[in-house]
């Protein structure tokens, strides 16, 4: 079990490589995907980041078209 589990790392690590984001990128944009709508506060908490941080990440997603933000009327 465990040398199946490297050789699946292996072939995931391969495939977010030909993705061309970095692992935080990717790591951002699963959260995204997968919870829904964030706010950036949420989301730095969610990544365990600073908010510069993930506001240059954001930044960087919204430019490849993956992401869009969208200002909260509440805020």
């Amino acid at each position: 079990m465990h040398s199946a589990a490297i050789h699946l790392l292996r072939r995931l690590r391969v495939e977010d490589e030909q993705s061309g984001l970095s692992s935080p990128q990717l790591s951002a944009l699963s959260v995204i995907v997968f919870g829904g709508p964030i706010t950036m506060g949420d989301l730095a908490i969610a990544e365990q980041v600073r908010p510069p941080t993930i506001s240059r990440l954001v930044q960087y997603l919204e430019s490849e078209a993956l992401v869009k933000r969208k200002r909260d009327t509440d805020d």
